[in-house]
């Protein structure tokens, strides 16, 4: 049958298609516009930038006053198409929506849309956390204190309840309405949806490769293992990749030669905290290579669904294994997540390193003279000694082998917080 299809008609095809896509996008987005609430429009918005990268090249695909308007397809279009050439996708013409041209595959043009595809993904997922800002100046100009970046995930189980505090008091607005959700969220499903989406999440932010994505990584493994929050127990796993990707990622950008100064520094803070907040805390080395050891090890297994996807692609199996492999981030990001791992490969994470990147940190503002950002510092060093001795006790009572279970020793305690104040002494000094 498709051999007996002209190339006319299969030109015709791609571009129903398209529309259709496109038209389908478009209601998914506006539910996302008019629900922020509603995740899984969110989650599927991104997917779909990143499943079709072509639709992210017309313009407004999120955000243009006319992005719900559909593409003009008639049957003067399509004949002038077919006139212009066989197979080929038309330009735009007077008075209609752009048409989109596939790039070939490899080239220079499709890595640019690959990468425009991450950047609007993450643009789309990022009303489901609350993710960390560049540090704003002070008063007068000043430098802001230091201070580590913040993340949450910010989203709520679906029901009526959710839905209209998150919209306003309505399930949509104007012409729009979400007339019925269907039964409210279970738990088990609102866990499922927070995992995708922060997985997703985690994966475009190192795969974009910038200040944005690198302030996300380094505050997401805090607060998602933080037992206080209720996403320690449901994704503890991802609290671990996310460390995997940020002292990757962070590491890169410190000894990658053609970073500008900006970047430098604040890759230089960003060291710093992780270092804090995983090294310092944990008891110094021995803590930060048992958190990267875990880390490195959910970095491969997640990798490896690249080969997987691959050898599924060749053989007949189930195909809702198949889709989901599909859907993993690195095969669904593609080529932007697979250079980003490559690029950050052979990055030194080891404790020593971090500890230098934290050490070269403080010295960069004791030479600016900076004192209130050291008093800051200091200050915070003196709460992270008593936080590793918490840390500590509560690994204890968790803890299920009968040696590790029991009270740590007042020298033991002493020990795991001797790190943070060398640290804070340094600061001192």
């Amino acid at each position: 049958l498709a051999s007996a299809v002209s190339s006319a008609d299969r030109s015709r095809l791609a571009r129903l298609w398209e529309a259709a896509w496109e038209d389908a996008c478009a209601a998914v987005r506006a539910c996302a516009r008019m629900c922020p609430g509603y995740h899984k429009a969110h989650y599927r918005a991104a997917w779909a930038a990143l499943k079709h990268p072509s639709s992210a090249r017309q313009k407004g695909f999120f955000g243009a006053e006319n992005e719900n308007e559909p593409i003009a397809l008639t049957e003067e279009e399509f004949d002038a198409a077919d006139a212009d050439g066989a197979g080929d996708v038309a330009g735009p013409s007077s008075g209609s929506a752009t048409r989109l041209e596939t790039p070939v595959p490899g080239s220079d043009d499709a890595a640019e849309l690959e990468r425009a595809a991450v950047r609007e993904a993450r643009k789309t997922l990022q009303a489901l956390f609350k993710v960390p800002a560049a540090a704003k100046a002070g008063a007068g100009g000043a430098a802001a204190a230091p201070a580590p970046p913040k993340f949450a995930v910010n989203m709520l189980e679906i029901d009526d309840g959710a839905l209209t505090s998150r919209c306003g008091g309505v399930r949509g607005a104007g012409s729009f309405k979400l007339l019925n959700v269907g039964m409210n969220e279970s738990g088990r499903k609102y866990v499922a949806a927070t995992r995708r989406a922060t997985r997703l999440f985690l994966a475009l932010s190192f795969a974009a490769g910038d200040l944005e994505g690198l302030r996300a990584l380094v505050a997401a493994p805090a607060h998602i293992r933080d037992e206080r929050r209720r996403f320690a127990r449901s994704m503890p796993d991802l609290g671990a990749l996310a460390l995997a990707y940020a002292a990757r990622a962070v590491a890169a950008a410190l000894e990658d030669p053609s970073r500008d100064l900006g970047t430098a520094e604040e890759a230089s803070a960003l060291a710093y905290w992780l270092w804090v907040e995983h090294g310092v805390v944990n008891g110094g080395a021995e803590g930060w290579d048992e958190a990267a050891a875990e880390a490195r090890e959910e970095a491969r297994l997640e990798f490896s669904f690249v080969d997987e996807n691959s050898a599924a692609s060749k053989t007949r199996g189930d195909e809702r294994e198949t889709a989901a492999l599909a859907d993993a981030p690195p095969n669904l990001i593609g080529r932007p997540f697979a250079e980003a791992f490559a690029a950050s490969a052979a990055a030194d994470t080891s404790a020593a390193a971090f500890a230098a990147h934290a050490k070269a940190y403080v010295e960069a503002v004791a030479e600016k003279g900076d004192v209130h950002a050291l008093l800051t510092l200091y200050q915070d060093a003196g709460k992270r000694a008593a936080e590793a001795s918490r840390r500590l006790k509560a690994r204890r009572a968790r803890s299920l082998e009968p040696s590790l279970s029991k009270a740590p020793s007042a020298a033991e305690l002493e020990a795991v917080s001797a790190p943070a104040r060398a640290l804070r002494d340094a600061l001192r000094g």
